[in-house]
């Protein structure tokens, strides 16, 4: 069984994206993927950039409710094979009417906007508790 749904914002461009599964083992982006226009990094890609996520300590607190929930649903389907995906708005470049960044592959069905705020990033995200799925 696969589940996956674009949770992304579709009003704000997402200028990087990881796919984290907290492993380092062969967890570095090919290089035929990081020439894409916006390429799926991985967790090497992330320590490697010293990329940081800002958050408030109460989104913080709403973010890590959330990624409990789903980890304990995936726990009980006995689900091994898991990751995050992570993505990025660029406050900076967000900021800039000439840059648009890349164009998402699919738009979210809903508001992905959830209020994570800080420098230099802006980030979205949303779980997806059990009764939700199905």
């Amino acid at each position: 069984m696969l589940v996956m749904r674009n949770m992304f914002s579709h009003r704000l461009p997402v200028h990087r994206k990881y796919d984290l599964k907290g492993s380092l083992v062969s967890r570095e982006a090919s290089d035929k993927e990081k020439v894409k226009e916006l390429p799926t990094l991985k967790d090497m890609d992330f320590l490697n950039k010293n990329q940081k996520v800002y958050i408030g300590e109460e989104e913080k607190k709403v973010f890590l409710e959330k990624l409990k929930r789903d980890v304990e649903f995936l726990v009980q389907l006995k689900i091994m094979d898991y990751s995050l995906l992570l993505g990025i708005h660029d406050i900076i470049r967000g900021s800039d009417p000439e840059e648009e960044g890349p164009v998402r592959e699919e738009e979210s069905e809903g508001d992905g906007d959830c209020g994570l705020t800080g420098p230099p990033a802006l980030v979205g995200s949303y779980g997806t508790s059990p009764e939700g799925i199905g």
